[in-house]
């Protein structure tokens, strides 16, 4: 409370506090292009809460005239922004900005309706949409509907290369040249007759995208722009887990426990389910260190225990890669075959060593113990 009030002081003697510091550097680094720094401002505009308790009458640019949406759809200018942010850091790699865009863009391109799940918005929807409305535009400018369309189609095609694979040319008998659709319909769109239909009930934009706010949480999107941004969010996620020393072949540790079972048992270890069973006690871990390094017979029960323990991060351990394989080793090299298996894949997905530790000749000796 103290240093809370010494911090407003300040303010109201001219002087920032602490929390406006940080802010304020906050948001120099998200004008910088950090993904992270964007990623929190975006959040800051989209949901009105701050990151940090600013004193009131902040002249800050973020708190200055910060304001809480009452729905994820609403924000004007300050939704803006958070779009904009949340963009620049998913390209930058930030994986929630992705999962937040990819989330609105699939909102949108339902049409805020998640219970019609065959009626979405594509790309190819909008497309012919424009081009309905374009061959509507010539129609009221005098051509005829073969003129309009032929010239609608055309600049599709000129728009969208792939969109002329689609097209065919016709000759009249007087010698114009008409460009239209060979077929309306693609083949994926005739294998499902409720998407086709949904597809062709729609002719205009207006239709696609309706014009409240809530149908489309800031940004109109498609399926395609929903899948680019949840496929760039777990392609990132991947490189994260590949470059960590779980390679992405093992599951990150988690605590499985289940206190409301716990409770229910009294804590009373034989009662409970091994994932509820408590922690091993750091003179059990010793216990098992001892007897895996025993000479000049190790324990291959105690290191193969230890080894799983690291390898999964089971019953308290810290999970660790190069500790699960030294543990994977000594059994292996006592006669234990899964244990070689173990070091064998270790060596082979380069886990717990480096590069120039890995071994790929080792790992074939391990697989054929």
């Amino acid at each position: 409370t103290g240093g809370a009030s010494t911090d407003q002081s300040k303010t109201r003697g001219g002087r920032t506090s602490k929390a406006e510091r940080a802010l304020h550097h906050l948001v120099k680094a998200s004008e910088l292009g950090n993904p992270l720094a964007q990623t929190m401002v975006a959040q800051t505009l989209a949901n009105g809460i701050l990151p940090v308790a600013v004193p009131p009458g902040s002249s800050s640019r973020v708190a200055g005239n910060l304001t809480v949406p009452s729905d994820f759809a609403y924000g004007g200018s300050q939704l803006s922004r958070a779009l904009v942010l949340w963009h620049s850091a998913a390209m930058g790699g930030s994986v929630e900005a992705a999962l937040a865009l990819g989330y609105r863009s699939k909102y949108s391109a339902g049409m805020g309706n998640h219970h019609e799940k065959e009626k979405f918005i594509s790309d190819k929807t909008l497309r012919r949409a424009a081009t309905a409305d374009k061959i509507a535009e010539y129609k009221r400018a005098g051509m005829s509907e073969e003129e309009a369309a032929s010239r609608a189609h055309r600049e599709e095609a000129d728009t969208n290369p792939q969109a002329e694979k689609k097209l065919k040319v016709t000759v009249t008998p007087e010698g114009q040249k008409i460009v239209s659709h060979e077929n309306m319909s693609t083949k994926d769109d005739d294998a499902d007759p409720k998407r086709n239909k949904s597809l062709k009930d729609e002719t205009t934009p207006s239709t696609l995208h309706p014009s409240a706010a809530t149908s489309h949480y800031g940004l109109l999107g498609t399926c395609e722009s929903a899948l680019a941004y949840y496929e760039t969010a777990s392609h990132l996620a991947m490189d994260e887990i590949e470059a960590s020393e779980l390679r992405g072949k093992v599951n990150p540790a988690t605590d499985s426990h289940r206190l409301p079972i716990i409770h229910a048992h009294g804590g009373a270890s034989s009662a409970l389910s091994h994932a509820n069973k408590p922690d091993e006690l750091e003179e059990a871990i010793q216990y098992y260190r001892l007897r895996a390094y025993a000479k000049p017979d190790p324990d291959i029960n105690a290191a193969y225990t230890l080894a799983q323990l690291y390898h999964h991060g089971l019953r308290g351990v810290k999970q660790s890669m190069s500790l699960a394989l030294e543990y994977y080793t000594i059994a292996a090299e006592a006669g234990s075959w899964e244990a070689a298996g173990q070091a064998g894949k270790f060596h082979l997905w380069g886990m717990g060593v480096n590069e120039t530790q890995r071994d790929l000749g080792l790992a074939y000796r391990y697989f054929t113990m």
